[in-house]
């Protein structure tokens, strides 16, 4: 965990009960984007931890439908904008949480 993280969690504290944090680019992204664009509250997120978990295995898996690509949605992401990471990522939270992806 990094010096940045170490701080947002100190300074929100816990997500709450059944509850996680979620960085909308993830935290992956640090050295391209800049720690300060990653560790903060525009980008991390209060997620329920049911949701979390299916954000998270929706990141690991093949989505060729969505993608056009036979590599993770995470890695189909890694050349986009940070601004493109952040819509995309949003929609994904929406679309998880709505049932239209799984």
């Amino acid at each position: 965990m990094t010096l940045k993280v170490v701080a947002f969690k100190r300074y929100m504290g816990k997500a709450g009960a059944g509850k996680e944090w979620h960085h909308v680019v993830e935290k992956r992204n640090a050295k391209r984007f800049g720690a300060e664009a990653i560790h903060n509250t525009e980008n991390i997120i209060e997620l329920e931890k049911s949701l979390h978990d299916r954000v998270s295995a929706f990141y690991s898996s093949i989505q060729k439908e969505l993608t056009g690509s036979e590599l993770t949605v995470r890695m189909c992401l890694e050349s986009r904008s940070y601004e493109a990471q952040r819509q995309f990522g949003l929609q994904v939270i929406e679309n998880i949480r709505r049932g239209v992806w799984r």
